[in-house]
């Protein structure tokens, strides 16, 4: 059995994180623009699950290190994410995120880099990656997990609206601008698949995209 817990920007530490020693699975939902995690997180040994919905982390490594040390998550979803690069570090000793299976980052909007490095989410066997984003996005790493056996990808790169009116403005057909920028938009798209293709054929289990 697993227990739900659903907390705002400001709630308080939910019982559980009193309790140390209780050993009911868990699972968090934490909604807001938080910019630091709340430090009674690190007392949910037996969190499973966490959800962090619209934070704004403003020491994204240093919250990383904090999560990767939960002992018992296995899934953990991060919607939307606002920053550049998500960098999940190898710590000094142990492993990162030991006991992940299942990563979701959603709605990426300007993310330009996500990168694992070598001793980090050992038992990954899920990255899905979904929603919006405005760059070219570059993933590294990839074969390092070890465990992987698929990378699922469901994003969409926005148009660049911008571009399209500075093209009409200077006279050019705007259905023609448009239709660049679509064609621009799905070159990203399969670039980007090419590329975590191409890495993930370095990865001993050859894991798949789909």
């Amino acid at each position: 059995m697993v227990n739900s817990i659903h907390l705002g920007l400001n709630s308080p530490a939910p019982a559980a994180a009193q309790h140390r020693n209780q050993n009911t699975k868990m699972s968090l939902k934490l909604y807001g623009s938080l910019k630091t995690l709340p430090e009674w997180i690190k007392d949910l040994q037996h969190l499973v699950k966490l959800k962090l919905v619209g934070a704004r982390l403003l020491e994204h490594d240093v919250a990383m290190e904090f999560l990767g040390e939960l002992p018992k998550l296995e899934i953990l979803v991060i919607t939307p994410f606002k920053g550049e690069e998500f960098h999940f570090k190898s710590p000094q000793t142990g492993t990162a995120f030991g006991s992940l299976r299942v990563l979701k980052l959603a709605r990426l909007w300007n993310i330009k880099s996500v990168k694992f490095e070598e001793g980090t989410m050992l038992k990954l066997e899920q990255l899905q990656v979904e929603g919006g984003i405005k760059n070219e996005i570059g993933f590294s790493g990839l074969e390092f997990l070890l465990n992987i056996n698929e990378v699922q990808l469901r994003v969409s790169f926005i148009l660049a609206e911008e571009r399209i009116r500075a093209a009409s403005a200077a006279g050019a057909d705007y259905e023609t601008a448009w239709e660049e920028e679509v064609q621009e938009a799905r070159r990203k798209g399969g670039e980007l698949k090419r590329k975590i293709r191409e890495q993930l054929a370095r990865n001993p289990d050859q894991p798949i995209i789909t």
